[in-house]
């Protein structure tokens, strides 16, 4: 054996050493944490610290979520594959994609190392009808793209119906497919998890709050105060003109005046967005956001009375065509909720709001209204009609249909979703009955944000109440 030879041979032998050394050095590290590091770890697991990367927005709203582990099925139908549809309680709108009722769901199932993936179909405002075109889009999809289509179908939805057959949907965006980034293979590790620790600790320090896990919070009577001053500043700035609204120090300070102390976070976050808004959409979603926390605290007749003098004040920009399509829906949603008004009041009222000139969006809240009675009765036919095509389907494409009825008043939803389960033989998650009890004990804001949207800790209560009924029809 010649020098080069001894000395090449040296160099492998070496470098093998080096990298076994390595790697049982990590694993001596790795090992280290798993028995010494469970107590410092769940120390350090701080609110501000997300269950994975994402940073603090709105995108999950125009988009849905994949919780899976890497994966590949054969199957046409995969029923370890769970597509869950719905509206706002089941996108999680008010909250990031870690909060949601879809992400506990599956963090339920990983908990026991089952192999069970959940996709987010949730879309804000969707109704019983968009929900089914949606469901029949995404199957044919799948199908085209040789994939599985999911084998078990969660359902929740119907509070958005009586809106969406008289204005059409609020919400007509077509909703992005987007893996999410979840904390497996190399990031499920220990040593990364304390790199994480430290990451978010220096961004809470240096107030880096975009990245963090923003702490819901209850908003407090001053801040609502508050929310209502920025939102009649919002009229006197953007009303008039045709400017849009963008998170610069100019537009903060005229839309703050009359305001003396400092916003919270999630307040800020709230009111004060990132991103560049349409006036008249700012100004909607001040309103919508002012009306929503007079929901969380079951004020629901100062919800309507609040809108009907913004009515008043602002005829011809309230019922502009397009224009405030948001705060109408949730009008409609507070008429279901209240018991103080009747139609025919409600009616007197609507007339005194009257624009100069006729426009659709009065033309057809008016006579929504008007025909009230009419309208719960047709809009109850159509659902069924519509629960019957979901059958159907169900029945043909070997999916389990399994429907939740709402943790809020929603009376009339409800109702059609327990007589559907029941028509159909559906399991149901009765989470009206399950959050009345918490109610009763630990107070409504705790668990509801507002009528339409859970707290992160209802969000939790759902995924549970999910999990077990799709628990029960496994076994």
């Amino acid at each position: 054996m010649t020098i080069e030879d001894k000395t090449g041979s040296s160099l492998k032998v070496k470098l093998s050493l080096f990298i076994i050394s390595t790697i049982f050095s990590l694993s001596l590290v790795e090992l280290g944490l798993r028995l010494a590091g469970e107590i410092v770890l769940n120390r350090t697991q701080k609110e501000y610290i997300p269950p994975f990367d994402e940073g603090n927005s709105e995108d999950h709203d125009h988009t849905y979520e994949i919780y899976a582990k890497s994966r590949s099925s054969q199957k046409k139908v995969d029923h370890s594959l769970a597509l869950c549809v719905g509206d706002s309680f089941t996108n999680g709108g008010n909250v990031q994609s870690y909060d949601t009722y879809p992400f506990h769901l599956y963090s339920n199932f990983q908990k026991t190392n089952e192999n069970f993936s959940v996709l987010n179909f949730g879309k804000c405002e969707s109704s019983t009808f968009d929900s089914y075109s949606r469901i029949k889009e995404f199957i044919q999809k799948r199908k085209d793209q040789n994939k599985p289509i999911p084998g078990k179908i969660v359902i929740l939805t119907g509070s958005a119906d009586l809106f969406g057959i008289n204005f059409g949907a609020v919400n007509d965006r077509e909703l992005i497919p987007f893996e999410v980034p979840l904390l497996n293979g190399v990031k499920s590790l220990r040593i990364y998890k304390v790199y994480r620790f430290f990451k978010y600790e220096i961004f809470r320090r240096f107030a880096l709050t975009e990245s963090l896990r923003l702490p819901y919070e209850q908003v407090s009577e001053r801040e609502i105060e508050y929310i209502k001053i920025i939102q009649q500043n919002s009229l006197k700035v953007f009303k008039e003109t045709k400017l849009d609204y963008s998170h610069s120090l100019n537009f903060i300070n005229k839309l703050s005046v009359g305001i003396n102390s400092p916003l919270s976070p999630s307040l800020s976050k709230e009111v004060f967005p990132k991103e560049q808004i349409r006036g008249d959409l700012y100004i909607e979603r001040l309103l919508v956001y002012y009306v929503g926390i007079l929901a969380r605290k079951n004020q629901h007749t100062k919800a309507i009375e609040y809108t009907l003098d913004f009515m008043k004040e602002n005829k011809d920009f309230f019922w502009k065509s397009k224009s405030l399509k948001a705060v109408k829906y949730y009008f409609t949603q507070a008429l279901l909720l209240q018991s103080k008004y009747s139609s025919v009041e409600i009616l007197k009222l609507i007339e005194e709001s009257a624009p100069k000139e006729s426009k659709k969006d009065y033309v057809k809240m008016h006579s929504m209204i008007k025909n009230w009675d009419e309208q719960l009765q047709q809009l109850d036919e159509e659902r069924m009609k519509t629960w019957t095509k979901i059958h159907t389907l169900s029945k043909q494409e070997n999916i389990k249909i399994i429907l939740q009825n709402y943790p809020s008043e929603y009376h009339s939803a409800n109702k059609m979703i327990n007589k559907v389960a029941k028509k159909f033989n559906f399991p149901l998650v009765d989470n009206y009955s399950i959050f009345k009890k918490l109610i009763e004990s630990h107070g409504r804001e705790r668990f509801l944000y507002d009528d339409d949207h859970c707290t992160p800790e209802g969000y939790k209560i759902m995924a549970k109440n999910v999990h077990r009924v799709i628990k029960e029809q496994m076994n």
